[in-house]
């Protein structure tokens, strides 16, 4: 009891000498039921820790707040695997769209069956998170099972929406970071993440069974109307692009008149096939000016039309900055000038059977990635955690071999 009394009063002192207030903490559902009334009672700056359990209705779903007057850290107390938010296929999860920027967090969610529907015509989508305008973080949160506009079952098109886990849109600036962004769905164009206008991080995600069905494409990404986000060491997997009966684009990801920095991905089996037409790109298609700096990836067993299978560039005149990768077939026609640092080898992943694409001891990919990261964003860690670089060059693909 003593040593409670003087904590406290350590604390009040602390915050008369600082001036600094103490962080405002909201449990849910200790302190308040639903985690859209602890959003309402907080103060800028506040942590809502939400204990274990699934959430439903109308005050668990369509989350929102004004971000002009208040940022917002919201997180689970164990982890995405014990907290999740069930919209119930009936709206999003987050709503942001007034203001939210990096101090607004949101950690450690589960995020499932968001459903955004509106048989109107053209809608804002993400099916469990639309950022509008806005530049929130989202860290260590499981996406799952959320759709944006058509049911998954519909067979033309009533109308189009994006994104079928997250929409960003009209210069948005996220961080996406270390989620597991998985199954999701989408009418028009990025089964799991489309950005259009916009920036942002999309860093040390697994990003994978994700399907759009629209006729721009992007099964995993879809990078649209000049954004330029940085995508680094993601592992993007078994996606699909579909274009109903049609085969789509970018299966993996799409590049559409945008500039990303593509740099550490493992892009695997990603696909464009349908039944009656193969498609193009299947891991990665690039269509209009400008294009994106591609290093240090690894394209391998993508589906799609003989000899567009990894990588669609359909600008025979043009040069593409594509350097330090691993691509099965290698770039045929395509103009770049780092031709001589492109392998088309089998990369000796650990058990790609089981979705384990680290990389064999004696894999082809170790210390052959770029000599120098300068101009190039990184991480001090790959996908598990583990030290970048931990010989004498970065590796290629999301993982970094560990001696």
């Amino acid at each position: 009891m003593k040593k409670n009394i003087y904590i406290t009063l350590l604390l009040i002192i602390l915050t008369f000498q600082t001036g600094c207030p103490l962080r405002q903490i909201i449990h849910v559902p200790t302190d308040y039921a639903t985690i859209q009334e602890a959003i309402n009672a907080a103060r800028n700056g506040a942590l809502i820790l939400i204990e274990d359990g699934i959430y439903t209705g109308r005050g668990n779903k369509n989350l929102h707040w004004n971000g002009f007057l208040k940022h917002i850290y919201i997180k689970s107390r164990n982890g995405a695997r014990h907290c999740i938010i069930d919209c119930e296929w009936e709206g999003r999860g987050f709503v942001l769209t007034e203001g939210q920027n990096r101090n607004d967090i949101l950690a450690g969610l589960t995020i499932q069956h968001g459903w955004i529907k509106n048989p109107t015509g053209i809608v804002l989508g993400g099916g469990a998170i639309l950022c509008d305008s806005t530049s929130p973080q989202i860290i260590n949160c499981i996406l799952r099972h959320n759709i944006a506009g058509d049911s998954v079952a519909s067979t033309h098109h009533s109308y189009w929406t994006d994104g079928g886990a997250i929409e960003c849109v009209n210069k948005s600036n996220p961080l996406i970071k270390e989620n597991i962004i998985e199954n999701n769905f989408a009418s028009h164009t990025g089964g799991g993440i489309h950005f259009s206008n916009s920036t942002g991080k999309v860093d040390n995600n697994i990003i994978r069974k994700n399907v759009n069905r629209g006729c721009y494409g992007g099964g995993g990404i879809a990078l649209l109307l000049g954004s330029h986000p940085e995508i680094v060491n993601n592992l993007i997997i078994n996606n699909t692009a579909q274009f109903y009966e049609n085969g789509g684009y970018g299966g993996g990801i799409i590049c559409m008149n945008s500039d990303p920095a593509i740099v550490n991905n493992t892009i695997v089996s990603n696909s464009t096939i349908t039944s009656s037409s193969d498609g193009e790109g299947g891991g990665l298609r690039i269509r209009g000016t400008p294009y994106p700096i591609i290093a240090n990836c690894i394209l391998r067993e993508n589906q799609s039309g003989s000899g567009l299978e990894n990588i669609d560039f359909q600008y025979p005149t043009q040069r593409l900055n594509i350097k330090y990768s691993n691509i099965e077939g290698g770039i045929g026609s395509i103009l770049t000038d780092y031709a001589a640092t492109i392998m088309d080898l089998d990369p000796i992943f650990l058990c790609p059977f089981s979705e384990d694409y680290r990389l064999h001891q004696h894999s082809p990919c170790i210390n052959r990635g770029t000599p120098t990261l300068s101009g190039l964003p990184s991480r001090t860690t790959d996908l598990e955690g583990k030290p970048r670089i931990s010989g004498s060059t970065i590796d290629m693909g999301a993982y970094e071999f560990q001696e």
